[in-house]
C-alpha cells in the first residue's frame, strides 16, 4: 500500500521555512514602492518575512524594495522589505518579501501576534 503524500509547491516551500508564519487575517497595511501607494492585506508574518495580498499588478515594477507602514502609525513599525516571489490571483498580486530592517520593535509586535498556546 502506497502512503506517499504529494505536497503542493506552496507546501514544499513552507517546509523549507526556518521561522514560523503567523496568520494575520483582515490586517491592512499601507504599501509604497516610492512611486505607487496602496493598501494591502497582511496574510502572514514571521521574524524575517511577510506575505502581502491584494496588491495592484503595477506595484514595484521599477523598484527593488517596498516600504510598509500601518494605518494608525502605532504598534506596527515601518518595515522595508524586498519581494522574493509573486503570484497573480483574482483579487490582485500576492507577494512574499524578506524584511530588511527587522528590529526589536518588530520582534515585539511579532510576539504580541503569537496565538495563545
Amino acid at each position: 500500500m502506497d502512503t506517499t503524500i504529494s505536497l503542493s509547491k506552496e507546501q514544499r516551500e513552507m517546509e523549507k521555512r526556518a521561522h514560523e508564519r503567523i496568520p494575520l487575517p483582515n490586517t491592512t497595511i499601507n504599501v509604497t514602492d516610492g512611486y505607487i501607494f496602496c493598501t494591502a492585506l497582511l496574510d502572514n508574518i514571521s521574524a524575517y518575512g511577510v506575505c502581502l495580498k491584494n496588491l495592484p499588478d503595477t506595484l514595484y515594477r521599477n523598484s527593488e524594495n517596498l516600504t510598509l507602514f500601518s494605518q494608525t502609525g502605532d504598534e506596527l513599525p515601518v518595515l522595508h522589505v524586498r519581494p522574493q516571489w509573486e503570484r497573480k490571483e483574482h483579487s490582485g498580486k500576492r507577494i512574499g518579501a524578506r524584511i530588511l530592517n527587522s528590529s526589536e520593535k518588530w520582534l515585539s509586535f511579532l510576539n504580541r501576534c503569537q496565538p495563545a498556546q
